[in-house]
């Protein structure tokens, strides 16, 4: 019992929120069952059955009461629907009439946009067109400008020479001027022929003189031959007489025989000695002979060296000559671009005064973007150019001087990767350059004050020193001397003094300033100092002193460098190497010196530190140091100007383009654009003028300064040449005449060895002679007479044979000496007659240069007419073609500013057309608010038509109107569903309480009946399943029929359990 109670109280507990019916499973549940009495069950069960039927009728009687009321409230809902929905096509008409106004005005307004913007359109195309052949007539007109600025300054290059009239009368002048050269040239060429006819007339006879003298002395030679053979004769008559004599007397007398005897032996001993003094005179008079020879030979290369020395005076002659009138002309040019060069100062300050009142009106008026543009980036170019000479610094300037030396300097210290063109930290720059001459100056002022010459210099030697300090502190690599020895010289490196001389004092003081504080003051006192310890060493040469004292040289190198005596030229570099250098003024300092180059010609100068097998000149370009410096001076300082030019010229471009506004483009303004760049172009032909002018100032400076040293060397080697050829010419007179003696000695040396052969003939004779005569004392008296006979015959005829002979020599040997003689004085005139020519003959080459030179001149002066001809006809084309050009442009301009007027006025139209587009947007816009429901909508600042407004007021009034019949459905709606949902719930009541009842009815039904009552229980457990509604919700089973059937579940339960209960009690 204790178990079916729990189980019911259970399955009541489970099932009792989901039915009515839980009163009577709680009933059930409180009623005991061990005492519930089978009658007791069907009371209660009949009793559930009533009180279920009464509610049933209740709920019924609800549900009528309530059905009147739904019907009202369902017409009131079925009348305001209906009302709603004319109210609502009310609205649709309004709100379709005014959107299809709208949009019609929309369309409309849009069609007219497109037209607008098709005429914009091609206006713009127009436009493009119109500025496209205006730039590209621009362009051209630049062009053309630019040409015709180019072709300006070379013809205004070319008249500074002189215009076609000038050069004209030139012409005229140089041809009288030639045919006066011609003249001198025949005068001079006829005074020389005419001495030439002397001169070979008397070489004509001088030549015959020779031959004369040629056979007079062959037939002197010869009749010395034959008188000294019949001197020989007569000698060996004479001899054969003393021996006759002797032999005859020593015959006849003993004593004279002794005597015979011992003069025999003096014979012999004389004999030796003769013939010793033979042989010694003869070997003098071989090297008197070779003497003579060699003299003779000196002669004639004295001779060669003359004719030679002779040549070069004249080519000497001939090259003074030249560079006098290089000179001339050179100064002539001087003084004729002076006179220019002050006209194009002047056109240069009138230009500026155009160019800055151009400007002006420039200002007032403004450019258009593109000429401004063009302007800035014509200005540009034009300072970038300067900007870029500049920045080629010391190789720039060397250009400009045609000094290809030092250009060339330049560019290896380039290649060797230590000299940087550009940087103001390299000793290249310009400004470094200018800070480096002054100590050039200050060098000389030491070196005068000690007495010392004071040194050129030249471009080479500043390019040289710029090289070597930039390798000295750029070069890679760690080095245990700041000297680089490339180009070789002295050298002299300091770092850490200032380059500003003059914050040192005056320059006329007795200490050096800048750098020289320590190559000169330093240095000097630590010398004097030396020379106070030592002063056994102060009267010595220097070098015998560093020769004893090796380490002295190091302390003194420097101050022997800038005082030597054997350098001739140098050069200085300043190098600013960092930010402290230019803030304070220090920097490397550099000084070179050399001597002049010797035998360049023959490979011989400074070694190129990149072709080993180039050199280079010292000799060439050199100047003073003030010559050098007033030539980079005016350089820099025009230079400089021009960049500062340049540099305002194109900020004041960039300045009017920022400050431009295309509202102020205009044809006026164009004009004076045009103005301004004419102006400009005037002030850059001037400034073009005067460079050219300055160019040829300073190229005829450098000719001037050139020939003036050419001059001042040939006229120092003239006096030497002249000189050389008087003393040449004085020796060789002088060798000619020592020559003659020593021929006159070597002839009587000759007769004297003739002598003396005829002595040592004699000498043996008399020995023979002697000998024959002891021997002969053996003959007879008688037969002795007859022989003294016949030798005093033979001696007295040979006598008269050789005085004949004699005689004739005599004669003949005078004659000689007179044609020598006759010779020697037309010889003197002759060489007199030589120097005559010279003189003549380099007159005549001059005349003939002059002549030569003159028509050349001609000859250029015409080619230069033609030229200017050729240049001024360019000219005038190419002012024809700018003026067409230029008249085409304003068309144009012209036509751009109508387009651009048109364009303007389309433009205007085009600003109302979309503002009428973007009012009929708001418009639109407006009218989807209200429909949308936003009746608030904002209406002001915004401008409406008066159709607009009738539109919009009679759409506003259908939106009331609706909006009153919204309200009315709302609340009839929601009067209906408020009813609806009670009478629901009434009809709900009513199905709920018929279905209670019919429930009651049936648990009632099965528990009278068993049988049912399972089955029931069955088929209740087999449908509790998860379902779909035909609405398709998902139903989990739980709605109103299962609560009902629960309930019915919950009495079957009762009922099960009363049943077996009751089966229970039957079987006990």
């Amino acid at each position: 019992m204790k178990t079916l109670k729990t189980l019911l109280t259970t399955l009541a507990a489970g099932i009792m929120t989901l039915s009515p019916v839980i009163t009577l499973v709680q009933a059930v549940e409180k009623t005991p069952t061990d005492s519930v009495k089978e009658d007791e069950t069907l009371d209660v069960l009949k009793s559930e059955v009533d009180r279920k039927k009464e509610e049933m009728e209740k709920a019924k009687a609800k549900l009528d009461e309530a059905t009147p009321v739904m019907e009202e409230v369902s017409k009131n809902l079925e009348t305001a629907k209906t009302s709603y929905d004319l109210a609502n096509t009310g609205f649709n008409s309004a709100s379709q009439e005014l959107n299809a106004y709208v949009t019609k005005e929309i369309t409309l307004n849009q069609a007219t946009v497109d037209e607008a913007k098709k005429e914009l359109e091609a206006l713009k195309n127009e436009k493009e067109r119109l500025e496209k052949k205006t730039a590209d007539s621009q362009a051209e007109k630049n062009r053309l400008e630019a040409e015709y600025k180019d072709m300006q300054a070379k013809y205004d290059a070319l008249v500074s020479d002189g215009t076609v009239e000038d050069l004209n009368g030139q012409i005229e002048s140089q041809k009288q001027a030639v045919e006066i050269a011609k003249q001198e040239l025949a005068q001079v060429q006829a005074k020389y022929d005419e001495e030439v006819s002397k001169y070979n007339a008397l070489t004509s006879e001088i030549s015959s003189l020779e031959a004369n003298i040629s056979e007079q002395q062959t037939k002197v030679e010869t009749l010395n031959v034959e008188l000294s053979q019949k001197l020989d004769s007569l000698q060996n008559a004479q001899a054969v007489l003393d021996q006759a004599q002797q032999a005859y007397d020593a015959a006849t007398d003993e004593t004279v025989k002794s005597q015979l005897q011992n003069r025999l032996e003096e014979a012999k001993t004389n004999f030796e000695n003769e013939s010793l003094a033979y042989e010694e005179a003869k070997a003098s008079l071989e090297e008197e002979e070779k003497a003579l020879t060699q003299a003779e030979l000196d002669i004639k290369d004295a001779e060669y060296n003359l004719q030679n020395s002779i040549e070069s005076l004249n080519n000497t002659k001939d090259a003074l000559a030249k560079n006098q009138q290089e000179l001339n002309q050179a100064q002539t040019i001087i003084d004729a671009k002076q006179q220019l060069l002050d006209e194009a100062n002047k056109n240069i300050e009138e230009a500026k005064k155009e160019v800055e009142a151009k400007k002006s009106q420039l200002d007032a008026f403004g450019k258009t973007t593109k000429d401004l543009t063009d302007l800035v980036q014509a200005t540009k170019a034009a300072y970038d150019a300067v900007l870029a000479q500049w920045n080629q610094g010391s190789l720039g300037f060397y250009e400009s001087i045609d000094d290809k030396q030092a250009a060339d300097i330049i560019q290896e210290g380039v290649l060797l990767g230590t000299t940087h063109l550009g940087s103001e930290f390299d000793a290249t720059s310009l400004d470094g350059m200018k800070r480096s001459i002054p100590l050039l100056l200050e060098c000389n002022r030491l070196r005068k004050l000690n007495g010392v010459s004071e040194l050129k210099t030249s471009a080479l030697m500043m390019a040289i020193s710029q090289v070597k300090i930039n390798h000295s502190y750029n070069r890679e690599g760690e080095f245990d001397s700041p000297h680089t020895h490339l180009y070789g010289g002295g050298e002299n490196i300091a770092a850490g003094f200032t380059w500003d001389l003059e914050s040192q004092g005056p320059g006329n003081t007795d200490g050096g300033r800048g750098p020289f504080v320590g190559w000169y003051s330093w240095e000097k006192q630590f010398l004097e100092d030396f020379y106070n310890e030592h002063p056994e060493e102060k009267d010595k040469n220097i070098w015998e002193s560093i020769g004893k004292y090796p380490d002295l040289y190091n302390k003194i190198g420097h101050y022997l460098n800038m005082l030597s005596d054997g350098y001739t030229v140098t050069g200085a570099a300043y190098l600013q190497r960092n930010e402290y250098d230019k803030q304070w003024t220090t920097g490397e300092f550099a000084q070179e010196f050399m001597s002049d180059t010797k035998y360049f010609e023959q490979g011989y100068g400074v070694q190129s530190e990149i072709d080993e097998n180039k050199v280079y000149n010292t000799c060439a370009g050199q100047m003073s140091v003030e010559e050098f410096q007033k030539l980079f001076d005016a350089y820099y300082a025009n230079l400089k100007q021009e960049l500062r030019d340049k540099k305002v010229a194109y900020e004041a471009a960039k300045e009017a383009l920022e400050k431009h506004s295309n509202d102020k483009d205009s044809l006026e303004m164009q004009e004076i654009m045009q103005a301004y760049d004419l102006a400009l172009t005037k002030l850059e032909n001037a400034q073009d003028a005067k460079k050219a002018t300055q160019a040829k100032i300073e190229k005829a400076v450098r000719e001037a300064r050139y020939a003036k040293d050419n001059i001042e060397g040939l006229e120092y080697n003239l006096a030497l040449y002249q000189q050389d050829v008087v003393e040449q010419t004085k020796n060789i007179e002088q060798a000619r005449k020592e020559v003659e003696k020593q021929r006159q000695a070597l002839d009587m040396k000759t007769q004297n060895i003739k002598s003396m052969k005829n002595n040592v003939d004699n000498a043996k004779n008399k020995v023979d002679a002697l000998s024959a005569i002891i021997e002969n004392t053996k003959n007879t008296e008688m037969q002795l007479k007859n022989e003294l006979n016949q030798a005093k015959d033979l001696v007295q005829k040979t006598k008269l044979d050789y005085d004949s002979s004699s005689s004739q020599y005599s004669k003949a040997y005078e004659d000689l000496k007179t044609l020598y003689a006759n010779k020697g004085v037309k010889e003197n005139v002759r060489n007199d007659l030589d120097s005559r020519l010279a003189d003549l003959e380099s007159n005549k080459n001059q005349a003939s240069v002059n002549v030569e030179n003159l028509n050349q001149f001609i000859a250029d002066l015409k080619t230069k007419k033609s030229e200017i001809e050729t240049v001024k006809d360019t000219l005038d084309i190419k002012q024809e073609m700018l003026h067409a050009l230029t008249t085409d442009l304003n068309s144009d301009l012209q036509a751009l500013g109508v387009n651009k007027e048109k364009f303007e006025s389309k433009s205007l139209d085009m600003k109302e057309f979309e503002a009428e587009a973007s009012r009929l947007q708001e418009v639109m816009s407006i009218y989807h608010s209200i429909v949308d429901g936003v009746l608030a909508a904002q209406m002001d600042g915004v401008t409406f038509t008066g159709e607009e407004l009738a539109l919009f007021e009679n759409l506003k009034s259908a939106i009331v109107t609706l909006d009153d019949a919204q309200k009315v459905l709302s609340e009839a709606q929601a009067s209906y569903n408020s009813q609806k949902q009670s009478y629901a719930d009434l009809k709900l009541a009513l199905v709920n309480a018929k279905q209670a009842y019919s429930e009651a009815k049936n648990a009632l039904n099965q528990y009278l009946h068993l049988e049912q009552v399972v089955g029931v229980s069955e088929k209740v457990e087999s449908e509790n399943v998860m379902t779909v509604s035909k609405n398709g919700i998902v139903n989990t089973g739980v709605d109103l029929n299962t609560e009902l059937y629960l309930g019915t579940l919950v009495v079957a339960g009762t009922t099960y359990v009363l049943i077996k209960k009751k089966e229970k009690e039957v079987k006990k």
